[in-house]
């Protein structure tokens, strides 16, 4: 299967959620050349526990800058991605127990179409609402990232 590729027609207008698009192309990637090159199945594990773990942290971002914004579909945008998590969820569980090519040629067509798909049938959707606003956008992600810093700090200092 070839590859994804990131084209300006994915782009939804606001630098942070395009750069993270790309990150998840990059990571569905890997986990294609991962199967391409025969890596073995730890390999292939760790890759899809990653592309879970950016993919939700990516959707909790995706959301917070949404309503930010004032898109009024933001609650039907989290079931769709409230879907595709488990999804992901049920594919991760499915080859940590039995991982076969059947399944891993079934998991590369569902992450070859998904984003794609989600980016053009859902993300775009967004996008207009999000012109002009940097600010809001600036505003609410620093708050995100000051969350996410506060409980690593907390989560490194329970370890002591």
């Amino acid at each position: 299967m070839a590859t994804i590729s990131w084209s300006e027609d994915l782009s939804v207008g606001v630098h942070i959620l395009d750069a993270d698009h790309r990150l998840l192309i990059n990571l569905i990637n890997k986990f294609e050349e991962a199967i391409e090159s025969g890596a073995g199945n730890a390999k292939i594990s760790i890759l899809l526990d990653g592309l879970y773990d950016y993919t939700d942290f990516h959707f909790i971002r995706e959301e917070i800058l949404m309503r930010a914004c004032g898109y009024a579909n933001v609650d039907a945008h989290h079931l769709v991605h409230e879907k595709l998590c488990a999804q992901m969820m049920e594919i991760r569980k499915r080859h940590a127990s039995d991982p076969s090519d059947a399944l891993n040629a079934e998991i590369r067509e569902f992450l070859n179409s998904w984003l794609i798909k989600h980016i053009k049938g859902q993300d775009l959707k967004y996008a207009p609402v999000m012109v002009d606003k940097d600010l809001e956008i600036a505003k609410a992600h620093a708050s995100l990232i000051h969350q996410y810093s506060e409980v690593e700090s907390a989560e490194s200092t329970d370890v002591f």
